[in-house]
């Protein structure tokens, strides 16, 4: 049996955890914080850009067709993705367990599409989640089919 990768993460930051297949014990590999996401909508754009200044002096914001709080979301999990499916070609692991709340996973894996290796999800935040913690929750958030052959 290979490595585990376990990400845990959010909108705004991924630990990444190497572990074997027992998934008793967890290193972690890799840190990723995406600041922006914290921030405001109002702080993510600046400037007026989409500002209309009418002849009498109003002003008035036209709708954006993209939310930047949402854009910023998902500039992270496209991010993520390509990292994660780039250590996957390098061989860096063999199975991959991905948590994050459920918004935040839905994003990942829409940019995870069909990877290969990705043998389960769960919805759940323990971004704040000690370490130490992590494999007893794994343990039994897991899925049956999640520690077999997944190549």
């Amino acid at each position: 049996m290979g490595k585990h990768w376990i990400v845990v993460c959010d909108a705004a930051s991924a630990t990444t955890y190497e572990s074997d297949e027992l998934l008793d014990r967890l290193t972690a590999v890799h840190k990723d914080d995406h600041p922006d996401t914290r921030k405001r909508a109002a702080d993510i754009v600046s400037g007026d850009r989409g500002r209309i200044r009418s002849a009498a002096g109003a002003q008035s914001a036209y709708d954006r067709h993209t939310d930047p709080h949402r854009a910023t979301i998902h500039a992270f999990a496209h991010e993520l993705a390509i990292d994660l499916r780039a250590a996957r070609e390098q061989g860096r692991f063999e199975r991959l367990i991905v948590v994050a709340p459920p918004v935040f996973l839905g994003e990942l894996r829409k940019e995870l599409g069909e990877m290969h290796g990705l043998v389960a999800t769960i919805p759940h935040d323990w971004t704040k989640v000690p370490p130490h913690e992590l494999p007893a929750r794994l343990h039994r958030d897991l899925p049956p089919t999640a520690g077999m052959d997944a190549r």
